[in-house]
């Protein structure tokens, strides 16, 4: 797998063993959040769920801490996942939610263009349906394997 970094399988094999993720005392936090979602992304090349359910744990705890994380990080993590990523709907989900449109107007100078464009049509489709949220959410649970 020459796209997973060393250091990604090593986190992983450890996860394997203990069950356990966790953020390093040394990370800074948006270090810690990116290594989470590269974690993350591994668990969907691997097709691992239980990866993936330990990642997203991981990702709102760091998320409770700070609260809304920074914008370069849900860039990393809009770049590297695919547009059905139930991980990417959950922060166009926290978007959605917490930020008003003069955010989005402050970002379009920082990132590309097209990615605010993304986000911010994310999070509006959202606000406007966000039963349709609730009910993937729901079909995504149903994924999760019972002995879980």
């Amino acid at each position: 797998m020459p796209a997973v970094m060393p250091c990604d399988f090593q986190r992983y094999l450890a996860w394997l063993y203990s069950k356990k993720l966790s953020a390093a005392s040394n990370e800074l936090w948006d270090q810690a959040m990116y290594a989470t979602i590269d974690l993350y992304i591994l668990a969907d090349v691997l097709d691992d769920i239980h990866l993936r359910n330990a990642a997203i744990e991981l990702l709102f705890t760091l998320d409770n801490s700070k609260g809304l994380p920074s914008f370069c990080v849900v860039e990393k993590m809009w770049m590297q996942t695919p547009a059905t990523s139930f991980l990417r709907k959950l922060y166009v989900q926290k978007f959605a939610i917490h930020v008003e449109a003069e955010y989005f107007e402050e970002m379009k100078d920082q990132f590309p263009m097209e990615f605010v464009q993304n986000i911010a049509v994310a999070a509006l489709r959202y606000r406007d349906d966000n039963r349709g949220f609730v009910l993937e959410l729901e079909s995504f649970l149903e994924l999760v394997p019972e002995d879980d």
